[in-house]
């Protein structure tokens, strides 16, 4: 949770398995829970959050988006405390100390609903970061949700495994068409924008940026018209094509549509 910490109480959990991105079966096992669940990167960018830590913690839906900061998510929850404008970074700044130096740690908070709200943070083995959302009237032991962050844990490492296996590159986009999963193949296939591949960027963003590294071979088009084309290709996709990269690789590029208006694209 992205709140102050205010009558905090240093707890401490095992180290989950180490995760990298969120896929659909996982966020299934998470939206129904009675805790609020909420994951991000090691960057501290959200990657999923279920329905119910957006209705404790009374985040509007543009605020909650894959590859929001943790941080701007503090800052948010504070000036909707009412906290001094001056205070709120030297907050946001102990909340991130106190993260990294303990691995851990419970506190309650106020939300702007006037809900009274039992948080536990945590940060994973690589560096990720759990939160835990539960109204304070409800019990304050954390085993059961516990016990579930670990079992998804173990869950999207399995899938990452998996999805590392495939001899094709693998990703999918959310339907904001921000990027939700990847594997290393497609950092294989894209090895010039492998810096910026990462859950939360646009599509758009990272083909701009190719086009700027000089990735593609555009033939007579204008580097615009080649995005352009591309944007229409990735967003209205049909049958497989083939694109040709400056390193003289030939790659076929496959996508379809999700029923949740994400896209999910094979290389």
């Amino acid at each position: 949770m992205s709140v102050c910490e205010v009558d905090a109480s240093q707890t401490s959990l095992p180290a989950a398995p180490a995760v990298r991105f969120g896929l659909d079966e996982v966020e299934l096992l998470l939206e129904g829970t009675e805790a609020g669940l909420a994951l991000f990167d090691p960057d501290w960018r959200l990657v999923f959050a279920n329905p119910r830590y957006a209705t404790l913690c009374g985040y509007a839906l543009d605020e909650l988006r894959p590859g929001a900061t943790l941080q701007d998510l503090m800052r948010i929850s504070l000036r909707r405390s009412d906290a001094f404008e001056d205070s709120i970074e030297s907050h946001v700044a102990r909340g991130v100390e106190r993260l990294k130096a303990s691995g851990g740690y419970s506190f309650q908070h106020r939300a702007a609903s006037g809900v009274q709200l039992s948080i536990h943070r945590r940060l994973t083995a690589d560096g990720q970061v759990v939160d835990t959302v539960k109204p304070a009237t409800e019990s304050a032991d954390y085993g059961a949700a516990a016990q579930l962050a670990q079992v998804a844990d173990a869950a999207r490492a399995r899938l990452s495994h998996a999805l590392d296996a495939m001899a094709d590159g693998f990703a999918l986009f959310d339907a904001d068409d921000r990027l939700v999963a990847y594997n290393a193949q497609y950092i294989g296939f894209n090895p010039h924008i492998a810096d910026v591949i990462a859950p939360g960027r646009s599509f758009e963003e990272m083909l701009r940026e190719g086009m700027t590294r000089s990735g593609y071979e555009i033939g007579p088009m204008s580097a615009e018209e080649f995005v352009a084309w591309r944007l229409e290709q990735h967003r209205n996709p049909g049958d497989p094509y083939d694109l040709q990269m400056t390193d003289g690789r030939w790659v076929r590029v496959h996508e379809k549509r999700t029923s949740d208006g994400g896209i999910v694209g094979i290389r």
